[in-house]
């Protein structure tokens, strides 16, 4: 009687496990699934070795890489997009830099694939080939990927991808999609070139044209906390530019860029790409890698 009931016991639990399993598999990945237009994100760096220096057993200089891009991906497999970059102290500015490319070895039951993109990371260089591992998840509403090749062999990165959705939005996209909280996170290794780390946080308030006005606290050399006034300015494309001045320092400028994704739930920014003093000159990028999110939606 008992090994009966264990018997039992044991095909209910199966039974329940290959419904469980059933019901969360993400199933296969088709070229038709995955075609669309994502926000792409990677981060990472380049490494040069340096000869060691004793008690230390080892030595480089490392740049920090931060590269956003928004990219269409078509049934054809065929990839077509632009992004911003920013490597150590040079960036590619406020301008879109154009890729091109190609979705190949797409494997549609483990969902993975390779990324082949024409393009241009290192700011003033050609364009030239990158391949990237990617491994779609959630039936392709994200994907993420892992640098295999490019030119500089000292030179790695990971990258997310996520799907603006829903497709619609693509076209109509636009400030009244922030309107409300909004939350924005950024991270980078540098400060305007210096060896130092450096991040903050924004809680902005944007209207519906999007103005917006809030707080920032930003820790690099020194911690900081001010209050900053500025503006989204949200493409039909879900493209994002974004100007930010901080009140207590009047005239200084920071611009940026970015991409927003589910009817502006969510987005990608680096932030700035670009910053203008009083007196009219550029400095380098302080806050790079950045991360949007809107509140209570």
């Amino acid at each position: 009687m008992i090994v009966a009931r264990f018997r039992i016991s044991m095909l209910v639990a199966t039974a329940l496990a290959a419904l469980l399993g059933a019901a969360t598999a993400q199933g296969s990945c088709t070229m038709d699934q995955l075609a669309g237009t994502y926000a792409f994100e990677s981060h990472g760096s380049i490494t040069f070795a340096l000869t060691p220096y004793p008690p230390i057993d080892w030595s480089m200089t490392t740049r920090p890489l931060a590269m956003l891009s928004k990219i269409t991906l078509s049934a054809d497999g065929s990839m077509s997009g632009g992004g911003w970059v920013i490597l150590g102290r040079i960036s590619t500015g406020l301008n879109l830099s154009p890729l091109v490319g190609q979705l190949v070895e797409l494997d549609e039951a483990a969902c993975t694939a390779v990324l082949e993109w024409l393009g241009n990371p290192v700011p003033g260089a050609p364009p030239a080939l990158h391949r990237e591992r990617i491994v779609f998840v959630d039936n392709g509403r994200e994907f993420r990927s892992l640098l295999k090749q490019s030119p500089s062999g000292s030179m790695a990165w990971i990258g997310r991808g996520h799907r603006i959705t829903p497709d619609d939005s693509i076209g109509a996209c636009g400030p009244h999609l922030l309107a409300g909280d909004v939350l924005i996170q950024c991270e980078a290794l540098g400060v305007a070139g210096l060896p130092a780390t450096s991040a903050s946080i924004a809680r902005l308030v944007v209207d519906h044209d999007g103005a917006f006005s809030g707080t920032i606290d930003a820790k690099d050399l020194a911690f900081a906390e001010r209050s900053v006034e500025g503006a989204f300015d949200v493409q039909p494309d879900c493209a994002v530019g974004v100007t930010l001045e901080a009140i207590e320092l009047p005239g200084v400028v920071h611009r940026g860029r970015g991409v927003i994704f589910d009817a502006g739930k969510g987005g990608y920014l680096i932030l700035p790409l670009e910053t203008t003093l009083p007196d009219g000159s550029i400095v380098r990028p302080a806050y790079a890698r950045c991360e949007l999110h809107s509140l209570g939606r």
